[in-house]
């Protein structure tokens, strides 16, 4: 039961607050991922395939030009979805091919910029993420059971005030980073403060102090990332028994794969959180 009221209090918490938080939240953008090249003109495509064995027979007709994903992208084979650079006229022809769900373009998700920082008032109390949602109300109460809580984000950089489980890095050309540079553009590790800070009577407190969170890194630097990232990411958590997912980022973009991802993560009895109300 309490951790049902958790994962209430944390939804209603980023829908309703999470854009006057001290730090950048990402407005809603999304543009198409342009992988194009001089040379072969290809885009980047996310495919998905009806069974195994339409999956392996598109596996080898396509090998070259498959994307290498990260090692922790198991479940992407697992759901028969592949990650490949094709020129347009191939990823047409293979839409008519019998067994393939979809192919689309893959796309990118952008964080908001400077500028568009939010700032919090003078008069906002220290506890502002509890307030909101009124947590300091005496009718929530934490649960004891463990809530996993997975920060699809940016990174998370290592810190007293809260303990990372697992970090996961989807982002190319970021392994091997350590846990004190894992974030450079700060979102993330902003977010798992707001979600797991603990009370060491100085700075925020946050809403479940005793939350286990694994950092699933999808944006890079600039805090820009692409849809095949979260859908890795999205099935990482759905086979490693994540309860909850913190999605700082949306999108304009139609995305079948995405949807699918979303869908199979809701019947594996995961709560998903997106941050709402971004930008102008």
């Amino acid at each position: 039961m309490g951790n049902n009221k958790f994962k209430k209090i944390l939804a209603l918490f980023t829908a309703f607050s999470i854009t006057i938080s001290g730090s950048c939240i990402p407005q809603t953008k999304a543009k198409a991922y342009d992988n194009t090249t001089d040379v072969n003109n290809t885009k980047q495509y996310i495919i998905i395939a009806d069974s195994q064995y339409t999956y392996n027979m598109v596996m080898s007709e396509y090998d070259d030009e498959v994307t290498d994903t990260c090692e922790n992208s198991s479940g992407l084979a697992e759901q028969s979805i592949i990650i490949a650079d094709l020129t347009e006229e191939e990823a047409k022809q293979l839409t008519f091919e019998k067994g393939i769900i979809c192919v689309e373009e893959n796309f990118e998700l952008e964080g908001c910029s400077e500028n568009e920082t939010s700032v919090l008032p003078e008069n906002i109390s220290k506890q502002w993420n509890l307030d909101v949602i009124n947590a300091d109300n005496q009718q929530y109460k934490l649960g004891n059971d463990p809530v996993k809580i997975a920060i699809m984000d940016s990174g998370i950089t290592i810190d007293s005030q809260y303990s990372v489980e697992e970090r996961i890095n989807f982002v190319p050309g970021d392994d091997g980073l350590e846990p004190l540079y894992d974030d450079l553009s700060g979102h993330g590790t902003s977010i798992a403060s707001i979600i797991g800070s603990k009370d060491d009577n100085e700075k925020l407190t946050g809403i479940n102090p005793n939350a286990e969170i694994y950092s699933l890194k999808v944006l890079d630097i600039d805090k820009k990332g692409t849809a095949s990232r979260v859908i890795e990411g999205i099935y990482w958590c759905i086979n490693n028994g994540i309860d909850i997912i913190n999605m700082s980022f949306g999108t304009l973009n139609n995305s079948r794969a995405l949807e699918k991802a979303v869908q199979d993560a809701q019947k594996a009895g995961i709560l998903m959180v997106a941050a709402a109300g971004n930008g102008t």
